[in-house]
């Protein structure tokens, strides 16, 4: 294991954030022109999550600027985006996006309810100026850990038809994403309920 804040650590959550941000970008874009709404609803969600994560650890003192500000319209604007779509394929007007009319209003919603958690915690933090002690790293960890849960459920079951019908018969698919959910609250537990996260090098 590597130890935290390390080159190790640096480096590979370096590497992380580079190709999450390509995949998210790519992927969104190329949503966008197909078009699969829900897609560019969770791309747009994965980039935003990851960039405000690696932004909170990366300044060494708090503050807030023109960034914060433009990343809680992005993610209010996802939570917008998200209700109003889940309102026309729950009142059945979205038949033209045949591909997302298949996923439950449900699903929107909730992605939409997670984008308004996310704007909403970005107000909290500009209006305390900035994120502090062991909050800063859980900021971090939930933010890196939910966009690698979309990452692991969009490859495992997202594309189940490339995997052999032996495994797409079983739950295995669905482990990679559960596992990273159990790990991100394990982890949050840890930091929330010990305040020495807070002064561990990031």
């Amino acid at each position: 294991m590597m130890p935290k804040g390390g080159p190790g650590h640096r480096a590979a959550g370096t590497a992380f954030v580079i190709a999450m941000l390509c995949i998210s970008a790519s992927g969104t874009w190329i949503a966008w022109h197909m078009p699969n709404m829900m897609t560019v609803i969770v791309g747009v969600l994965t980039f935003y999550l990851v960039a405000t994560a690696w932004v909170t650890v990366k300044r060494k003192t708090p503050f807030v600027g023109l960034f914060d500000v433009v990343a809680a319209l992005v993610a209010a604007w996802v939570a917008v985006a998200a209700l109003v779509i889940g309102l026309k394929v729950a009142n059945g007007q979205m038949q033209e996006y045949a591909k997302d009319y298949a996923i439950p209003a449900g699903v929107y919603f909730f992605w939409g309810g997670m984008s308004f958690l996310a704007a909403s915690l970005d107000v909290s933090v500009m209006v305390r100026r900035g994120a502090f002690g062991h909050h800063r790293i859980a900021r971090h960890l939930w933010r890196m850990c939910l966009a690698l849960y979309i990452a692991a459920s969009s490859f495992f079951e997202g594309q189940a038809q490339v995997f052999p019908e032996a495994v797409r018969a079983t739950a295995l698919l669905s482990l990679p994403a559960l596992l990273v959910l159990a790990a991100m609250l394990f982890w949050l537990f840890r930091v929330l309920a010990n305040k020495a996260f807070g002064k561990a090098k990031a």
